[in-house]
């Protein structure tokens, strides 16, 4: 006759047998109720008078991508004017694609305040993808539980989260495809970590930051031949934004390549992608070793003004997890890689807006967390 696996439980002396799978149902209970009071909480954060805080700024980003998500609703293309391709379109059509599941733009209030309910819900979503990362990454539940928290209790994030602002799609997909990356290895799990990558990049294009990271992780787990099945899902993902500027006669540069829009009366002056991704990449912002440069600007005047703990404990948590990866589990190494590429490519001394930080938000949560484990 088949037993049944047993735990044994010491209870004040005494060796009390448990069935297995009931250890495993209180596990799964406890990690459960953890994270649901957590998410709650995050819920509360963002969500009580989001529509009034921040306030709208209809000539800033977060009123550009709405009406660019309009004119996709409204079957005017990518954009109400003419389209530069200063930012791949699939953040304001997921945008456009929530208007149309939920009855319209004005469902909720205003175009805008409709779209700050769905931040509400990607933020929501990225925190719980962010407690699995973090119990991916050998974190206890406790642990997973204050990442959560961290990444949305902080000051920053109440700002900067509650915008529609193309970021935050971006780090949502990238959590995504980190935590499929972080599972068991498996032709779907790396298609869909492909998949997820590829849309991260169409929201935004400074998701590319963390290829080499993801690169890396996969290799090391699953070997070369997945990582290609990676990259190729994540080519095929992206291949239709090229392929619709080729289709429009925008894909190469026709002039000056660091004159991307249109310009003058000159037809042959148009909207290029490349032209475009050339101009963005040389986007000055104050260079490398000035201390003057966009990113020590917003540090000193932005970020460290709203929460310079998380800040501070996030980024020496970075360090601490790295050194504590190379000495022992390789797992920390892969928190610390993410946080580090982020910091560097704020720094690098090209253009930096005060809402790139969202990238680095949960990153820096996430270390701090894995850190408090050693607590």
């Amino acid at each position: 006759m088949a037993t049944i696996p047993q735990v044994i439980i010491p209870r004040r002396g005494l060796s009390v047998a448990v069935p297995r799978w009931l250890v495993g149902l209180r596990d799964r209970s406890v990690t459960f109720w953890l994270l649901s009071v957590s998410l709650a909480v995050a819920a509360l954060a963002h969500g009580v008078n989001m529509g009034g805080y921040p306030a709208f700024s209809l000539a800033d980003d977060e009123g550009i991508y709405v009406g660019q998500a309009l004119a996709v609703l409204n079957g005017q293309g990518l954009a109400p004017y003419t389209y530069t391709y200063d930012h791949a379109p699939g953040g304001w059509v997921q945008l456009a694609l929530w208007y149309l599941g939920t009855g319209g733009p004005g469902t909720f209030g205003t175009p805008i305040d409709s779209g700050r309910v769905l931040m509400l819900l990607v933020h929501l979503g990225s925190a719980a993808l962010l407690f699995a990362v973090a119990r991916r990454l050998g974190a206890s539940r406790v642990a997973g539980a204050v990442a959560v928290l961290l990444f949305s209790l902080s000051p920053i994030a109440v700002f900067f989260q509650r915008m529609v602002l193309l970021d935050n799609f971006m780090v949502f997909w990238l959590l995504v495809s980190l935590l499929l990356l972080l599972r068991p290895s498996s032709r779907a799990g790396t298609i869909g970590a492909g998949v997820a990558f590829g849309i991260a990049l169409l929201s935004k294009e400074t998701a590319l930051i963390a290829l080499p990271v993801y690169g890396a992780l996969l290799i090391r787990r699953a070997g070369w031949r997945q990582a290609v099945l990676w990259a190729a899902a994540v080519t095929i993902t992206c291949l239709p934004y090229p392929l619709y500027a080729l289709a429009r006669g925008e894909l190469w540069p026709v002039r000056d390549p660091y004159l991307p829009y249109v310009v003058a009366n000159d037809a042959l002056a148009r909207p290029s992608l490349l032209g475009t991704l050339i101009w963005q990449l040389t986007r000055y912002g104050g260079g490398f070793w000035n201390i003057e440069n966009h990113f020590f600007w917003y540090l000193r005047h932005d970020w460290l003004w709203r929460d310079a703990t998380l800040l501070a404990v996030g980024t020496a948590a970075m360090l601490a997890n790295l050194l504590r990866g190379l000495r022992g589990d390789r797992r920390l190494i892969v928190a610390a890689a993410c946080g580090l590429v982020t910091i560097a490519y704020l720094a690098r001394g090209g253009v930096v807006f005060g809402f790139y930080v969202v990238l680095l938000v949960p990153f820096l949560a996430l270390n701090a967390a894995l850190l408090l484990d050693v607590a």
